[in-house]
């Protein structure tokens, strides 16, 4: 198409006319099929996103089902493991933790509620990004834990203001169990969630 259009517009038909008319019409055929090749990758991508996406929800849907099964939904398992994280990795001393000054879940994966010895447990693959200090300088590391919680045998049971007295383990002061922020430091925390870490691995 290029050599035509270039000879037949052309006020001369010598060979430099036809080698024009070659070289753009391989200039052209070359973006074209660079075009043609971005959008089939797009195209490809998208598909393998919305495969993975569809994947997703059906392990998202089975996860609810199974929550539900047990008494407990996807809000309840959000909160508690937020909250788990947060005792593991501010409570503890341990080597592991103890340059963490913050963290943030990017998202978690593959979800499973399981029974076991009369115990059920809903786990999930975490991405977590962790802020550490060392000495004078501060950086990020992103990495995957596998986490499991445990159901507790004690959530839901009836607590009467004033009667069940805890400490807070962020300032040690004492604190009513049946609230939901410690009235010193204004720490929110909750004792008797639903589901409490039972297993922090990877």
């Amino acid at each position: 198409v290029g050599m035509f259009i270039t000879v037949s517009t052309g006020r001369t038909s010598t060979i430099f006319d036809y080698a024009k008319g070659a070289l753009f019409g391989t200039l052209a055929g070359g973006l074209i099929y660079l075009l043609y090749a971005a959008f089939r990758s797009r195209a490809a991508l998208t598909s393998e996103e919305m495969r993975k996406k569809h994947e997703q929800d059906i392990v998202l849907q089975r996860f609810n089902k199974d929550l539900a099964d047990h008494g407990l939904n996807l809000d309840t398992f959000v909160n508690s493991l937020s909250l788990g994280l947060r005792d593991y990795y501010y409570g503890s001393e341990s080597k592991e933790t103890a340059d963490i000054i913050d963290f943030d879940i990017l998202n978690y994966r593959d979800q499973q509620v399981t029974s076991q010895d009369g115990a059920v447990y809903a786990s999930a693959g975490v991405s977590i990004r962790f802020v550490r200090t060392d000495g004078e300088k501060v950086w990020s590391k992103e990495t995957e834990k596998r986490i499991r919680l445990k159901k507790s045998a004690s959530a839901g049971n009836a607590q009467k203001a004033g009667v069940n007295i805890t400490t807070c383990p962020y300032c040690g002061a004492s604190i009513d169990l049946t609230s939901k922020r410690c009235s010193y430091c204004g720490t929110a925390f909750e004792y008797d969630r639903a589901l409490n870490i039972d297993r922090v691995s990877g």
